[in-house]
Protein backbone atom coordinates (compact mmCIF):
# COMPACT_ATOMS: atom_id res chain seq x y z
CA UNK A 1 0.00 0.00 0.00
CA UNK A 2 1.46 3.28 -0.86
CA UNK A 3 0.99 6.80 1.00
CA UNK A 4 -0.84 9.27 -0.41
CA UNK A 5 1.62 12.46 -1.94
CA UNK A 6 1.16 15.51 -0.18
CA UNK A 7 0.35 18.25 -2.58
CA UNK A 8 2.37 20.89 -3.09
CA UNK A 9 0.36 24.71 -2.21
CA UNK A 10 -0.70 26.51 -4.76
CA UNK A 11 -0.16 30.12 -4.62
CA UNK A 12 -3.44 31.67 -5.54
CA UNK A 13 -2.98 35.32 -6.55
CA UNK A 14 -5.38 38.04 -4.34
CA UNK A 15 -7.19 39.03 -7.43
CA UNK A 16 -7.28 35.51 -9.06
CA UNK A 17 -4.61 36.91 -11.59
CA UNK A 18 -1.21 37.39 -11.32
CA UNK A 19 -1.43 40.76 -13.62
CA UNK A 20 -4.22 41.91 -11.34
CA UNK A 21 -2.28 42.28 -8.36
CA UNK A 22 -1.19 46.02 -8.53
CA UNK A 23 -4.69 46.36 -8.61
CA UNK A 24 -5.71 44.48 -5.36
CA UNK A 25 -5.92 48.10 -2.72
CA UNK A 26 -7.45 50.40 -5.56
CA UNK A 27 -10.22 47.27 -5.94
CA UNK A 28 -10.48 45.98 -2.02
CA UNK A 29 -11.00 49.42 -0.46
CA UNK A 30 -14.05 50.63 -1.98
CA UNK A 31 -15.70 46.87 -2.40
CA UNK A 32 -15.49 45.08 0.88
CA UNK A 33 -15.37 48.06 3.33
CA UNK A 34 -11.92 47.96 4.28
CA UNK A 35 -11.09 50.45 6.57
CA UNK A 36 -14.66 49.82 8.38
CA UNK A 37 -13.75 45.51 8.55
CA UNK A 38 -10.01 45.79 9.28
CA UNK A 39 -11.09 48.45 12.27
CA UNK A 40 -13.42 45.48 13.86
CA UNK A 41 -10.98 42.89 13.03
CA UNK A 42 -8.16 44.98 15.41
CA UNK A 43 -10.93 45.92 18.05
CA UNK A 44 -11.86 42.58 18.29
CA UNK A 45 -8.15 41.36 18.48
CA UNK A 46 -7.39 43.26 21.56
CA UNK A 47 -3.77 43.17 21.24
CA UNK A 48 -2.16 43.62 24.50
CA UNK A 49 1.48 45.44 24.36
CA UNK A 50 4.66 42.93 24.23
CA UNK A 51 2.04 40.10 22.46
CA UNK A 52 3.23 38.30 19.63
CA UNK A 53 1.07 38.57 16.32
CA UNK A 54 0.66 36.60 13.21
CA UNK A 55 -1.07 38.04 10.51
CA UNK A 56 -1.88 35.15 7.89
CA UNK A 57 -2.90 36.19 4.05
CA UNK A 58 -1.20 39.51 4.73
CA UNK A 59 -1.74 40.51 1.15
CA UNK A 60 -0.50 44.06 0.70
CA UNK A 61 0.12 44.73 4.74
CA UNK A 62 -3.04 47.13 5.39
CA UNK A 63 -4.26 44.97 8.09
CA UNK A 64 -0.26 44.05 9.59
CA UNK A 65 0.21 47.85 9.82
CA UNK A 66 -3.03 48.90 11.27
CA UNK A 67 -2.30 46.12 13.87
CA UNK A 68 0.85 47.62 14.25
CA UNK A 69 0.01 51.06 14.93
CA UNK A 70 -2.93 50.41 17.19
CA UNK A 71 0.01 48.20 19.64
CA UNK A 72 3.28 49.59 18.87
CA UNK A 73 4.77 47.67 21.75
CA UNK A 74 3.34 44.25 19.88
CA UNK A 75 5.35 42.21 17.61
CA UNK A 76 3.56 41.98 14.12
CA UNK A 77 4.07 39.57 11.74
CA UNK A 78 2.64 39.52 8.04
CA UNK A 79 2.90 35.86 6.06
CA UNK A 80 1.92 35.36 2.61
CA UNK A 81 2.80 33.01 -0.03
CA UNK A 82 2.42 34.88 -3.22
CA UNK A 83 6.20 37.28 -3.17
CA UNK A 84 4.61 40.07 -5.46
CA UNK A 85 2.23 41.00 -3.32
CA UNK A 86 4.36 40.57 -0.08
CA UNK A 87 6.46 43.43 -1.69
CA UNK A 88 3.97 45.47 -2.11
CA UNK A 89 3.67 45.03 2.07
CA UNK A 90 6.98 45.93 2.28
CA UNK A 91 6.73 48.92 0.64
CA UNK A 92 4.27 49.96 2.45
CA UNK A 93 5.15 49.69 5.81
CA UNK A 94 8.40 51.13 4.83
CA UNK A 95 6.50 54.06 3.94
CA UNK A 96 4.51 54.06 6.98
CA UNK A 97 7.57 53.64 8.91
CA UNK A 98 6.06 50.77 10.93
CA UNK A 99 8.26 47.98 12.18
CA UNK A 100 6.58 44.96 11.10
CA UNK A 101 8.23 41.62 9.76
CA UNK A 102 7.23 40.37 6.44
CA UNK A 103 7.80 36.15 5.84
CA UNK A 104 6.85 34.82 2.63
CA UNK A 105 5.24 31.18 3.76
CA UNK A 106 2.09 29.46 2.68
CA UNK A 107 -0.80 29.60 5.07
CA UNK A 108 -0.56 25.41 5.36
CA UNK A 109 2.90 25.29 6.08
CA UNK A 110 3.44 28.32 8.31
CA UNK A 111 7.55 28.61 9.71
CA UNK A 112 6.80 29.25 13.00
CA UNK A 113 7.04 27.41 16.47
CA UNK A 114 3.97 26.03 17.96
CA UNK A 115 2.73 28.31 20.64
CA UNK A 116 4.87 30.89 19.40
CA UNK A 117 1.97 33.80 18.75
CA UNK A 118 -0.89 35.49 20.75
CA UNK A 119 -3.10 36.38 17.98
CA UNK A 120 -3.55 34.87 14.68
CA UNK A 121 -5.44 37.09 12.23
CA UNK A 122 -6.30 36.00 9.03
CA UNK A 123 -8.75 38.52 6.42
CA UNK A 124 -10.36 37.34 3.25
CA UNK A 125 -7.77 34.32 2.78
CA UNK A 126 -9.73 31.40 2.92
CA UNK A 127 -12.50 31.88 0.17
CA UNK A 128 -9.25 31.22 -2.15
CA UNK A 129 -8.42 27.73 -1.10
CA UNK A 130 -10.43 24.61 -1.53
CA UNK A 131 -11.84 22.75 2.12
CA UNK A 132 -8.96 20.42 2.19
CA UNK A 133 -6.34 23.82 1.95
CA UNK A 134 -9.13 25.70 4.31
CA UNK A 135 -8.42 22.45 7.01
CA UNK A 136 -4.84 22.51 6.55
CA UNK A 137 -4.39 26.45 7.10
CA UNK A 138 -6.65 26.40 10.14
CA UNK A 139 -4.67 23.57 12.16
CA UNK A 140 -1.56 25.49 10.68
CA UNK A 141 -3.20 28.76 12.76
CA UNK A 142 -3.59 26.50 15.43
CA UNK A 143 -0.53 25.27 16.06
CA UNK A 144 1.44 28.23 16.09
CA UNK A 145 -1.14 30.04 18.36
CA UNK A 146 -0.60 29.64 22.18
CA UNK A 147 -3.58 28.05 24.35
CA UNK A 148 -5.71 30.35 25.36
CA UNK A 149 -4.35 32.79 22.61
CA UNK A 150 -7.53 34.28 19.91
CA UNK A 151 -7.48 33.64 16.16
CA UNK A 152 -9.68 36.62 14.51
CA UNK A 153 -11.01 35.21 10.93
CA UNK A 154 -12.53 37.93 8.55
CA UNK A 155 -14.15 36.26 5.65
CA UNK A 156 -17.08 35.59 3.22
CA UNK A 157 -19.98 34.29 4.62
CA UNK A 158 -23.68 33.19 4.19
CA UNK A 159 -25.44 36.23 2.53
CA UNK A 160 -27.21 37.94 4.39
CA UNK A 161 -30.50 38.68 2.18
CA UNK A 162 -31.12 38.57 -2.14
CA UNK A 163 -29.14 41.23 -2.31
CA UNK A 164 -25.81 40.25 -0.58
CA UNK A 165 -26.79 36.57 -2.57
CA UNK A 166 -26.28 38.25 -5.84
CA UNK A 167 -23.96 40.39 -5.18
CA UNK A 168 -21.69 37.23 -4.26
CA UNK A 169 -21.98 35.49 -6.88
CA UNK A 170 -19.34 37.64 -8.74
CA UNK A 171 -16.82 36.54 -5.87
CA UNK A 172 -17.89 32.67 -6.66
CA UNK A 173 -17.27 33.68 -10.35
CA UNK A 174 -13.91 34.86 -9.09
CA UNK A 175 -12.57 32.47 -6.69
CA UNK A 176 -14.12 30.03 -7.79
CA UNK A 177 -17.74 27.35 -7.04
CA UNK A 178 -15.96 25.10 -5.04
CA UNK A 179 -13.84 27.13 -2.53
CA UNK A 180 -16.39 29.34 -1.70
CA UNK A 181 -18.90 27.19 -1.53
CA UNK A 182 -18.76 26.34 2.21
CA UNK A 183 -18.80 30.09 2.60
CA UNK A 184 -21.88 30.63 0.48
CA UNK A 185 -23.48 27.83 2.79
CA UNK A 186 -22.54 29.49 6.03
CA UNK A 187 -19.92 27.14 7.20
CA UNK A 188 -17.14 28.56 8.07
CA UNK A 189 -17.90 28.44 11.68
CA UNK A 190 -17.99 25.20 11.41
CA UNK A 191 -14.80 24.63 9.58
CA UNK A 192 -13.09 26.82 12.09
CA UNK A 193 -14.61 24.79 15.29
CA UNK A 194 -13.20 21.61 13.04
CA UNK A 195 -10.15 22.75 13.19
CA UNK A 196 -10.11 22.14 17.22
CA UNK A 197 -10.92 26.28 17.98
CA UNK A 198 -13.31 26.88 20.62
CA UNK A 199 -15.66 29.94 21.37
CA UNK A 200 -16.30 30.03 17.81
CA UNK A 201 -18.09 33.71 17.88
CA UNK A 202 -19.52 35.64 14.55
CA UNK A 203 -18.92 39.47 15.82
CA UNK A 204 -19.67 41.49 13.27
CA UNK A 205 -21.72 41.45 10.07
CA UNK A 206 -20.36 43.86 7.50
CA UNK A 207 -22.89 44.27 4.02
CA UNK A 208 -20.30 44.58 0.98
CA UNK A 209 -21.02 45.33 -2.90
CA UNK A 210 -19.45 41.27 -3.02
CA UNK A 211 -21.44 40.02 -0.28
CA UNK A 212 -21.57 39.56 3.56
CA UNK A 213 -18.56 39.93 5.40
CA UNK A 214 -18.14 37.95 8.88
CA UNK A 215 -15.57 38.56 11.55
CA UNK A 216 -15.34 35.40 14.01
CA UNK A 217 -13.29 35.02 17.06
CA UNK A 218 -12.34 31.63 18.44
CA UNK A 219 -10.14 30.65 21.11
CA UNK A 220 -7.36 28.18 20.63
CA UNK A 221 -7.72 25.82 24.07
CA UNK A 222 -5.66 24.72 26.49
CA UNK A 223 -4.22 21.17 26.55
CA UNK A 224 -6.86 18.73 28.02
CA UNK A 225 -10.08 21.16 26.19
CA UNK A 226 -9.34 20.96 22.52
CA UNK A 227 -11.40 18.01 20.25
CA UNK A 228 -10.78 14.11 21.16
CA UNK A 229 -9.45 11.62 18.55
CA UNK A 230 -13.19 11.36 17.64
CA UNK A 231 -13.31 15.22 16.69
CA UNK A 232 -15.43 16.09 19.51
CA UNK A 233 -14.49 18.82 22.46
CA UNK A 234 -13.57 17.73 26.03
Amino acid sequence: MTSPVEREPVIVPALRYRGLTWLYDFVIGPTTRERTVKAAIVTHARVEPGAQVLDVGAGTGSLGIMLKRYQPAAKVVGVDGDPQILAIAKRKGSAAAVDVTWVEAMAQRLPFERNQFDRVITSLLLHHLDDAAKAAALAEMRRVLRPGGTIVVADWDRPRGPLMHAAFLLVRLLDGWANTRAHAAGQLASAIAKAGFVNVMAVAHFSTCCGTLTVFTATNPAAGDGPNPNGELR
